[in-house]
This record gives C-alpha cells, sequence and structure tokens, in this order.
C-alpha cells in the first residue's frame, strides 16, 4: 500500500505557514510608517489631479510574488504525491499479474526440463543411428529412449502451456502441430516403453520420432524466449 508520508507533510505545511508569516511581518514593517493613502506630488499639468499612493496598492503588486513563493512546497508535495500514486499503481498492477507472471516462471522451468530431455532423446537417436549404420543390423528403440519420448509428449500436453501462450502470442498453430506430430511419436514408441529389451524400428519410423522431437525443441526455444521476455518486462 502507498505510504503516507505524515511527517513531511507536517515539515512543508509549517514551512509555508512560516513563510506567509514573514511575508506579512515584512509588509508591516516596511509600510509602518506610511498613512494607508497618500497623494503625489502636485503634477505640472494644470488639468491633471492630483494621484493617491496606497499601501493597499503594494500590497496587491507583492500579491503574485507573495503566492508564487508560498506554492512551492504544495508544488512539492503534490509532485511527491504523483510519484507515491505511480508507486502505487505499478503495486496494483504487478498484484493482478501475479498469477501470469507465476504462469510465466513456471513455464520456463518446465520448457528447461524438457529441453534437457529433448537433448538426451537426441543423443540417443544419434547413437542408434550411428550402431545401425556401422553393423548393419536393424534399429533398437531403447527402453529408456522410448520412455523419455512417451513422457516429452505427455509433458507438451500441459495446461500451462496452453494458459500461457493465451496471455502472449507464440505462434498460431505451432502447439498445435507439434502435439501432433509428438502423439504419433508417442505411439511409436509406446511398445518399446513397457519392453525391458527395446524393440526394433524402421528407419521411417525412427526418422518420425526424430522430426518430433526436433519439432519440440524448436518451440521449446521459443517458449523459452517468451516466458523470459514476460517475465523482464514485468519485473524488470
Amino acid at each position: 500500500m502507498m505510504s503516507t508520508p505524515v511527517i513531511g507533510d507536517r515539515y512543508w505545511r509549517g514551512f509555508g505557514f512560516g513563510l506567509i508569516v514573514a511575508f506579512l511581518a515584512f509588509l508591516a514593517w516596511k509600510t509602518s510608517g506610511e498613512p494607508w493613502c497618500a497623494p503625489s506630488a502636485p503634477s505640472w499639468l494644470p488639468w491633471a489631479e492630483p494621484e493617491e499612493h496606497c499601501v493597499r496598492e503594494r500590497i496587491s503588486a507583492l500579491a503574485g510574488w507573495g503566492a508564487v513563493i508560498v506554492a512551492l512546497p504544495t508544488v512539492r508535495m503534490l509532485a511527491k504525491q504523483i510519484r507515491d500514486a505511480d508507486q502505487f499503481h505499478k503495486q496494483t498492477i504487478a498484484m493482478a499479474m501475479e498469477k501470469q507472471l507465476i504462469l510465466a516462471s513456471r513455464t520456463r522451468r518446465r520448457v528447461n526440463n524438457e529441453q534437457r530431455r529433448i537433448d538426451r532423446i537426441k543423443a540417443n537417436i544419434a547413437n542408434m543411428n550411428a550402431s545401425a549404420g556401422s553393423t548393419g543390423h536393424p534399429t533398437m528403440l531403447t527402453q529408456a529412449t522410448a520412455k523419455m519420448v512417451v513422457k516429452l509428449a505427455e509433458n507438451f500436453d500441459e495446461r500451462d502451456f496452453d494458459e500461457f501462450e493465451n496471455i502472449t502470442f507464440v505462434g498460431a498453430t505451432y502447439l498445435r502441430s507439434v502435439r501432433k506430430a509428438l502423439g504419433a511419436a508417442q505411439q511409436i514408441a509406446s511398445p518399446a516403453s513397457k519392453t525391458s529389451g527395446g524393440t526394433t524400428l524402421s528407419a521411417r519410423d525412427l526418422n518420425r520420432i526424430d522430426n518430433a522431437v526436433t519439432r519440440a525443441q524448436t518451440h521449446a526455444k521459443r517458449l523459452e524466449e517468451h516466458a523470459k521476455r514476460y517475465l523482464k518486462r514485468w519485473e524488470g
């Protein structure tokens, strides 16, 4: 909540009151020996009448400068109130955006976890391709790699990704197409994830898994970039 500067306000109110008192005292001293109104010296024009010089005219002339001096503390207090109101407005927005900030932070954290999983899957696929190419044997999808592919597909179905893309534009169809590709890869990898020895795969099926994981990797990087940018905008 916005704090009320009690001590500062008292000080500046006292300062303004002191200026007023000092100004009035100066006028009283300056005009103490003069009559309220006095005629000017006779004019050399025969038809001109003497003018009056009154203390009230001097007071009226100095009133503008006095108002400026007295208004300075008020201007200072108004400027501080504007700064406080701006800070309060920012805090209100931050409170309203708390849910979105938590969502963006959670999305970034989950994307980082999935990127590490993707790196391991990509490394295993590269090793499988190298082994099959050197031995001439069919490609073997291990149970551990198959489980990671299944888990990757499940995690990309999390609602957090949908909710985050609702508050910031990441792409119109990217997530949908990535989920579709991962769903197909999950179907291929699912039998191997339940077999301790793994299963053999055709080059076509392994390529489909590799392509799906690559698309997930690209979208994960895109999500991470948008999450960082969103957090920097509201927290920085």
